[in-house]
């Protein structure tokens, strides 16, 4: 996620326009994310590069393979993030 505007703030950290495009990773095994931002706060959610290879790591144990999301029988992936609500 990137902000182009406004302040964003995740897990605590303040995220603020000046600052380069920043990968929030929400594996299965955690709670989702809490992202809170003012009125005026303009985001862009970008999906990441390299989240293929995280979700590799099912090949090294099968503790990971569900870690990230399942991949579709016609291999194609689901969204990586979703919007739950807004409060």
């Amino acid at each position: 996620m990137r902000v182009r505007n406004g302040e964003a703030t995740v897990y605590g950290a303040h995220i603020r326009p000046s600052d380069p495009i920043l990968w929030v990773h929400a594996p299965l095994c955690h709670a989702i994310p809490v992202l809170r931002t003012g009125e005026q706060a303009v985001l862009e959610l970008h999906p990441n590069p390299h989240g293929d290879s995280l979700r590799k790591l099912g090949r090294l144990s099968p503790l990971f393979r569900k870690l990230w999301h399942n991949v579709q029988p016609d291999n194609e992936a689901k969204e990586t993030f979703r919007i739950v609500g807004i409060v």
